[in-house]
């Protein structure tokens, strides 16, 4: 009995490893496409930034 109680243990203790690497593998994903937005936005906002100031040169002239 308890040789059938520790295959079932480490069978659970294989699945959880297996789920616990899908999970962090999903999070690197998840934090590559955040910093990947993350650097766009930040682009956007300095093209408006500049944009921005540009509208203000004309208007001031």
């Amino acid at each position: 009995m308890l040789k059938k109680e520790i295959e079932v243990l480490q069978n659970s203790l294989t699945n959880l490893s297996a789920v616990r690497q899908s999970l962090e593998n999903q999070l690197a994903k998840n934090k590559a496409s955040f910093e990947a937005t993350l650097a766009k936005n930040n682009q956007l906002i300095d093209t408006q930034r500049q944009q921005i100031a540009q509208l203000n040169d004309h208007i001031k002239k």
